[in-house]
């Protein structure tokens, strides 16, 4: 469970504190949960940008979220692929639709060839 007491579902939006490459500091980020935490807590997560010049993104429309929203408008960064404890998660934007999710999953699929 993470520290704001929930249990983080595929297609769920939430904020974690991201290290910057120094391993220094940290910024809070948007990530979106591919796949729920497994026995030991670790999930797989996709990178969420608000920065438009990525290649390989899919931008979130507010139609993308089944529940909640994110503060500016985003893409996430389906080659972009995290390994995160779900103990780092810090709070909950909400969760994509279905179809939104899938294709998500269709772009992922492609870029690795799954």
């Amino acid at each position: 469970m993470t520290r704001c007491g929930m249990t983080c579902q595929s297609g769920d939006v939430v904020l974690i504190p991201f290290p910057f490459s120094d391993l220094q500091s940290r910024k809070r980020r948007p990530v979106l949960v591919l796949r729920p935490a497994d026995r030991y807590g670790d999930m797989v997560c996709l990178a969420i940008t608000s920065s438009p010049q990525h290649a390989d993104a899919l931008i979130l429309e507010e139609s993308s979220f089944a529940a909640g929203t994110l503060p500016k408008r985003s893409w996430v960064r389906y080659e972009k692929v995290f390994t995160l404890n779900d103990s780092l998660v810090v709070g909950h934007f909400g969760a994509l639709t279905p179809a939104a999710f899938k294709k998500v999953l269709q772009l992922f699929c492609k870029h690795f060839g799954c």
